[in-house]
């Protein structure tokens, strides 16, 4: 028996280029909007992923589980050194040198306000917000 080759599939045509600038302008802004999509369903899928993460972490019904989803308003040094990239130890030490904000007193514990370190780092100059290694963070 004789096998016949299947013919192979024809290939689509491709999309004309845009003839103009405003064409060309209007395939950017439709390829943005279909980004800015993507963005939006990806933070959507990471939110529930963070919130399915802090319950089965916690335990249903646990009573911690609802305050694990949403974001801390205060942090640890540990928690606050995590979100500029930096050891619990070294957030500390800019604490200290007056880099960054003194914490609150929370029952004798100190917290730092989100929105204090979040207002701290904005107020630095690019070169220091912008981290990396060395001397980014020290003073001027």
């Amino acid at each position: 028996m004789v096998r016949k080759k299947k013919a192979p599939a024809p290939e689509p045509e491709p999309e004309p280029m845009p003839a103009s600038k405003a064409e060309l302008a209007g395939a950017m802004a439709a390829v943005s909007a279909a980004m800015l999509q993507v963005r939006t369903a990806i933070n959507g899928l990471e939110s529930a992923v963070a919130q399915f993460s802090a319950i089965a972490g916690r335990g249903v019904g646990s009573g911690r589980a609802e305050a694990a989803v949403l974001p801390a308003l205060l942090l640890t040094a540990q928690d606050a050194g995590s979100l500029l990239g930096m050891s619990a130890e070294t957030f500390r030490r800019r604490v200290r040198e007056g880099l960054l904000p003194p914490p609150v007193q929370l029952e004798g514990v100190p917290r730092w306000r989100r929105a204090d370190v979040e207002a701290a780092v904005a107020a630095l100059p690019a070169e220091k917000a912008a981290g990396g290694r060395g001397r980014s963070w020290r003073r001027s």
